[in-house]
């Protein structure tokens, strides 16, 4: 099997502390789900090749190399630099189902993201959000109907099952590379009318605007012994 590498791609994963943003990237890159893993204070990257794409005459598949970036959960770390939100193509916001406060917390996390981005890669960047322990069926506290009134991407998930995990990334990412390629179509399309526009009025001598400059006429003056008279000019007639 062939791949065709596509560009790597960043993403953020946001959200309340102990909502199970690291179980969720765990049970993603290592099909694991630990009960008891410790919360650590910090930032971590976890890298992670995504295939996707039909096969084609070449026998040719997609692959995504896409770097998770995973926010602490200690709630001194909340404020983050604009370092860690720079260059994210997608931006995971996770809450948890059974803690209402982590969901009433969805728009601090976004607002958050908007905070340090700039506004032209906020409209560009697709944000997602992932419903986690979908499997705690008797304590959810959040529901469908809740969660519909965001105009985001939604995904249940469980990282103790593994319900859901991959497939929501998987579908996000997709969603990410079809997002960029569009957006590269249409910078190519403009560049390409630039282009055609540079060319055009290199062929038009008529389209450039031609300014000639008249040299400025002194005056003369009758009475030459008068220096007032000579005042409006550098010479006398």
């Amino acid at each position: 099997m062939l791949f065709k590498e596509v560009e790597k791609c960043k993403i953020l994963v946001l959200g309340d502390p102990k909502v199970g943003k690291t179980a969720l990237i765990r049970r993603l890159s290592e099909y694991t789900f630990d009960e008891e893993e410790t919360h650590k204070v910090g930032i971590d990257v976890v890298k992670k090749h995504v295939t996707f794409g039909k096969n084609n005459k070449d026998n040719i598949k997609k692959r995504f190399t896409i770097e998770i970036w995973d926010t602490t959960n200690q709630a001194e770390f909340q404020s983050l630099s604009s370092g860690f939100y720079r260059n994210a193509d997608g931006v995971i916001i996770c809450f948890d189902l059974t803690n209402y406060e982590s969901f009433s917390n969805i728009d601090y996390w976004r607002n958050n993201y908007e905070k340090f981005t700039p506004p032209q890669k906020v409209k560009e960047t697709p944000i997602a959000l992932f419903a986690t322990k979908c499997d705690l069926t008797d304590d959810i506290s959040v529901t469908s109907k809740m969660i519909e009134d965001f105009e985001m991407d939604k995904y249940k998930t469980s990282a103790k099952t593994g319900e859901n995990v991959e497939e929501a990334f998987k579908d996000f990412i997709k969603k990410i590379w079809m997002l960029k390629r569009a957006q590269k179509k249409e910078r190519d399309k403009n560049r390409d009318k630039n282009k055609e526009k540079e060319k055009s009025e290199e062929n038009d001598p008529g389209s450039r605007q031609v300014i000639t400059l008249q040299p400025q006429k002194h005056q003369k003056f009758e009475d030459k012994g008068s220096m007032a008279d000579c005042s409006k000019c550098f010479t006398c007639g």
